[in-house]
């Protein structure tokens, strides 16, 4: 199994996205998380392709809610007067390593795509064809 931890970490943070939406229990979290590890596990058994479609169609209403949440925003938004305050706020001490080591996070998850770029290499026939275009 390739990346475990990223893979149960993806799947908890989609069942606190999911109870902020939907209201269910830590438990209903934990079980939504295991069950969506089952739904994705089972739809890459199924095919490459099938999983490549699954992609697909979940970026795709991702950009949908974002481009619609965008517009609303723009049309509905109020408080300008708020935005320079919350830019603003200036850490110190503990909090600022807290929040540095807190973005560090996505950063690292930025670079963990370039690895798993090995492991597609791996599984194609003729690697140095495509990837090279590629990269």
């Amino acid at each position: 199994m390739i990346a475990s931890g990223s893979v149960a970490a993806l799947a908890r943070a989609f069942s606190e996205y999911l109870a902020r939406v939907l209201p269910i229990s830590p438990a209903g979290q934990t079980f939504s998380a295991v069950v969506m590890i089952g739904i994705v596990t089972a739809v890459n058994v199924w095919g490459t392709r099938k999983s490549s479609d699954l992609q697909n169609w979940t970026t795709l209403v991702k950009m949908g809610v974002i481009i619609i949440l965008s517009a609303l925003l723009l049309v509905l938004g109020r408080n300008y007067g708020h935005i320079p305050y919350a830019v603003g706020i200036a850490l110190h001490g503990l909090g600022a390593w807290s929040s540095f080591g807190l973005a560090m996070i996505t950063v690292l998850w930025a670079y963990e795509g370039w690895q798993f770029g090995t492991y597609s290499a791996g599984e194609v026939v003729d690697p140095q064809k495509p990837f090279r275009a590629l990269f």
